[in-house]
C-alpha cells in the first residue's frame, strides 16, 4: 500500500523544481533551518539524522513562485517502524532503534539555458543510543545541457544529539564528493557544513538557530547565520518567522510562514525576501500524514 501511494504521488505531483535545494515552504518560513529541526519531511535532505525525530509516514508536495519562475517538488519519509517503541512514550523526540528512511525528487527545466535536470536523494537514519542518531544521504543529479547528457553523484552524513528532551544539537557535512555543476562543468559545488540547535520551550514553541560554513579549495568562507522560530498558535494554526545573514556575500534575508495543521492534512505557506537584492520567494506545501 505504501509503495503504491509513493509511486502514485510522485507521478502526479512532481513536475519541476528550479533549485538544487529540496526545500519546502514550511522550512522556508523559519529561515530554512534544517540541521536540528522537527520539520522531518524536508529537514531529512539537509541532515538525514533528523529522520529519527519522528514516528510517522508522511508525503508532501511543494510549489514555489519566484521572480525567476515556478518550481515544484515532493518528499516522503517513513518513521512509522518505531511508533510502538517504549522510548516514544514519554519523550516526543526520542529515537527509534530501527532504520528509518526518506526520499526526495525534483525536476528543473530552463529553455533559456537549454537545461533539463533531475535530482534524486535517498536518506537513511538509525539511532545508536537514546541520545544519538546517525544518518547518510546518497544523491544523484542527471540531465542535459546544450543537448549533452551528464550525471553526477554526491553524499552527505549527519548526526543528531538529544542533549535534553527539549534541546537538540544537529551537525551535517554535505557535498562530500564536491560534484561539478552540470551546466557549469568548470565549477565544483563547495563542501557545506551545518551546525544547528533546536530548543522547545513547550510543545507548541520551537526556537532554532544554525551556522552554515562552505569549504572550497582556497579555504573556508565566511559563515551564514540563521535564527528562526515556530509557534503553534492554536490546534489548527502555527506561525513561523526567521532571519539569516550571509557574511560572505553580505546578504540579509527575512522569512515568514503560516500553517494549517489538521489531524492528517497540513497546508504550509512560506515567504522570503532578500533585503540586499530585493528578491522574493513564495511557496506552498500540501502534506498528508497517513500513519
Amino acid at each position: 500500500m505504501k509503495l503504491f501511494l509513493l509511486i502514485f504521488f510522485f507521478l502526479n505531483c512532481v513536475q519541476s523544481y528550479g533549485s538544487s535545494e529540496l526545500i519546502h515552504a514550511r522550512s522556508l518560513g523559519s529561515a530554512k533551518i534544517h540541521a536540528a529541526s522537527m520539520n522531518t519531511l524536508e529537514a531529512q535532505h539537509f541532515n538525514p539524522a533528523n529522520l529519527s525525530l519522528n514516528t510517522k509516514f508522511e508525503i508532501g508536495g511543494t510549489y514555489f513562485l519566484s521572480e525567476d519562475g515556478t518550481r515544484f517538488g515532493a518528499s516522503i519519509y517513513d518513521g512509522s517502524m518505531g511508533r510502538d517503541d517504549e522510548d516514544f512514550k514519554d519523550i516526543s523526540i526520542a529515537k527509534s532503534f530501527k532504520i528509518q528512511g526518506g526520499l526526495g525528487y525534483h525536476y528543473f527545466n530552463s529553455s533559456q539555458q537549454d537545461l533539463s535536470l533531475h535530482d534524486v536523494q535517498l536518506n537513511i537514519s538509525k539511532s545508536l543510543t537514546k541520545w544519538m542518531s546517525l544518518g547518510v544521504s546518497v544523491k544523484t543529479q542527471y540531465g542535459k545541457w546544450n543537448q549533452v547528457s551528464d550525471q553526477t553523484w554526491d553524499a552527505q552524513v549527519g548526526a543528531l544529539f538529544l542533549i535534553h528532551k527539549t534541546l537538540i544539537l544537529g551537525v551535517s557535512a554535505d557535498r562530500l564528493l564536491t560534484p561539478r555543476i552540470i551546466n557549469e562543468p568548470s565549477k565544483e559545488r563547495a563542501r557545506l557544513y551545518r551546525l544547528g540547535l533546536s530548543y522547545n520551550f513547550n510543545p507548541s514553541f520551537e526556537l532554532k538557530t544554525e551556522i552554515n560554513i562552505k569549504e572550497q579549495r582556497d579555504g573556508y568562507k565566511q559563515p551564514q547565520l540563521k535564527l528562526g522560530f515556530e509557534n503553534q498558535i492554536n490546534p489548527f494554526f502555527s506561525l513561523r518567522l526567521g532571519y539569516s545573514y550571509d557574511l560572505e556575500v553580505v546578504h540579509h534575508k527575512i522569512y515568514a510562514g503560516l500553517s494549517f495543521t489538521g489531524p492528517k492534512l497540513k497546508v504550509h505557506l512560506g515567504s522570503s525576501l532578500n533585503m540586499s537584492q530585493k528578491q522574493w520567494l513564495h511557496g506552498i506545501d500540501v502534506n498528508l500524514g497517513l500513519w
